[in-house]
């Protein structure tokens, strides 16, 4: 299930329409490209994709837009992603405006309701369900899905309903599919691989205060 990713050069992708031809990096991670909307980040110890996303006031949706041949479950030391420019004047990853949020994709969703939750990270391993491959609805969420990357997150059913669309706030929309014994209150628990994606989980370690927006359906 988890895909390694080996060292890919800027010739191993295509860059988005508008971007140009990145120069070389003057400064460590990052190459700016003069006039350009996006440069090329090479990926440094302890990155993840949820760490360069805040950086760059996007989501990982995006950069995983950007990067079809990423997996945000296991980055390279060394390899390139393609990120949108950070401008000086740079608006948040998104924009609350009414009952109508922006996502920086320009995507519009109308809110229900916004919560600030803290955020961990689960597998469907036996360190977070107690299942072992083969065992009995192993990968199975509650609610009966197949657990899957950028999509499931565990949650308080007394406080998200599961079924529930959400934005993330660095992360983008997931949907709440799943519970745990640990899921209480206004905690989330992100799904991001199978039982090999321990190291993922605990790199993502834990986020506090993060804006969540329950979505209307």
């Amino acid at each position: 299930m988890v895909v390694s990713i080996g060292l890919w050069t800027l010739s191993a992708f295509t860059l988005p329409a508008g971007a140009a031809t990145p120069e070389t990096r003057s400064a460590p991670g990052q190459t700016n490209t003069a006039g350009a909307d996006f440069i090329q980040y090479s990926v440094s110890p302890d990155d993840t994709l949820w760490d360069i996303a805040n950086r760059y006031h996007t989501t990982v949706e995006r950069l995983l837009s950007l990067n079809p041949n990423v997996r945000p479950d296991q980055l390279k030391i060394g390899s390139h992603l393609v990120i949108p420019r950070l401008h000086d004047e740079a608006k948040p990853v998104m924009a609350e405006q009414g009952k109508v949020i922006i996502t920086a994709s320009g995507e519009r969703f109308r809110v229900r309701h916004v919560l600030n939750c803290k955020l961990t990270a689960y597998t469907s391993g036996y360190e977070s369900t107690g299942k072992r491959p083969g065992d009995p609805g192993y990968g199975i969420t509650s609610s009966g899905r197949v657990a899957t990357i950028g999509r499931t997150i565990a949650v308080d059913p007394e406080v998200i309903s599961i079924g529930s669309k959400v934005y993330i706030e660095g992360l983008g929309i997931r949907y709440a599919e799943d519970t745990g014994g640990a899921i209480k209150g206004h905690h989330i628990d992100v799904y991001v691989g199978d039982g090999g994606a321990v190291k993922q989980a605990l790199e993502f370690g834990v986020k506090q205060d993060v804006p969540v927006f329950i979505l209307e359906d």
